[in-house]
């Protein structure tokens, strides 16, 4: 027997800026460059590239990062979170630079100076993979899937609505958190997405133990991709050879193609403490270039009818800076 269902009722929304003005990155930057850091830093980049036509390019981490390059920054002092975001209820930011309709650059910064940002996830504890997932949606060129001031407010929807499920709704509770996209972010990185490269996904298997290291089968290979290995604080190249490759237990593993789609296991047998992100020079750009800064944000607040304790922050939890001609 078949039952009638309703309609799944999209809404994402694009990047804006404090105008209303759409923003999106231009075709010529697809795919996007992404400062190389920690595991959980390119977990949370695979779970698009894996979901939908976005792509990252990993680029060798730099201080400071180049324009172009979607970076992350551990904010662990207050009074640097306040001087560069201003309000302290704020549990990430992510920093769009602009040059009129065109983002040319985005940051992600965490406020781990008032926020326990936990890896792997925690009961009572923010987890760090939901936060940089949901931020790196802000950077890929995504606004709220609720909330915004041309759709529904969030609290009016039901539970399982599909733009309260969504991963760019904005709200997180304590806990694992929703970490993957969603259909209607998929939906939403469809419209917003310029690249026009074929997906080929790769993955990786489920670990077998060999004495003091892991053995991880690789399908969607092909010469040019890169495989990485996490471990000692830092990211090692290793050989895919037979259709796997074979990393240390407490180490995690990464593999992305040429074209920048990438698959990542966090941790396989051992948990890997997260040694954080890239530089964080947003703000010290946008101090340094005198660059405009406009934005928005609220402190941790219920939203919906069933989340709470959660954090929300409308307008994409972004500054956006407009570069000033010269």
């Amino acid at each position: 027997m078949l039952l009638a269902t309703a309609p799944l009722t999209l809404g994402w929304t694009p990047a804006r800026d404090a105008t209303g003005a759409a923003l999106a990155w231009p075709a010529e930057a697809w795919p996007l460059a992404l400062a190389e850091a920690s595991p959980v830093w390119q977990w949370a980049a695979a779970q698009w590239t894996q979901a939908g036509p976005a792509a990252f390019r990993l680029q060798p981490p730099a201080a400071p990062a180049p324009d172009g390059v979607v970076t992350w920054g551990r904010i662990t002092d207050a009074a640097e979170w306040d001087a560069l975001v201003g309000d302290p209820a704020l549990v990430a930011f992510t920093l769009w630079t602009r040059e009129d309709d065109r983002l040319v650059d985005a940051d992600v910064l965490t406020n781990e100076a008032r926020f326990e940002l936990v890896e792997p996830p925690a009961p009572r504890r923010y987890a760090l993979r939901a936060v940089l997932a949901h931020e790196l949606g802000h950077a890929l060129g995504l606004g709220h899937s609720c909330g915004e001031a041309e759709g529904p407010a969030c609290d009016a929807l039901d539970v399982d609505d599909a733009r309260l499920t969504a991963l760019m709704a904005p709200r997180l509770a304590p806990g694992a958190g929703p970490s993957a996209p969603e259909a209607d972010d998929v939906a939403g990185l469809a419209g917003v997405s310029r690249w026009t490269g074929a997906p080929r996904r790769p993955a990786l298997g489920a670990p077998r133990p060999a004495g003091e290291r892991v053995i991880l089968p690789v399908a969607g290979w092909a010469p040019g991709d890169a495989a990485r290995g996490w471990w000692a604080a830092a990211w090692h190249p290793v050989e895919v050879e037979g259709g796997a490759l074979s990393v240390p237990r407490e180490a995690a593993a990464a593999v992305w193609t040429a074209a920048g789609q990438g698959a990542v296991a966090l941790a396989p047998l051992t948990p890997v403490e997260d040694a954080g992100g890239g530089p964080a020079d947003a703000g010290a750009d946008a101090a340094a270039t005198g660059e405009a800064i406009e934005g928005s944000g609220c402190a941790t607040a219920p939203v919906g009818p069933a989340a709470p304790w959660m954090w929300s922050v409308p307008g994409a939890l972004a500054l956006v800076r407009r570069r000033r001609r010269r």
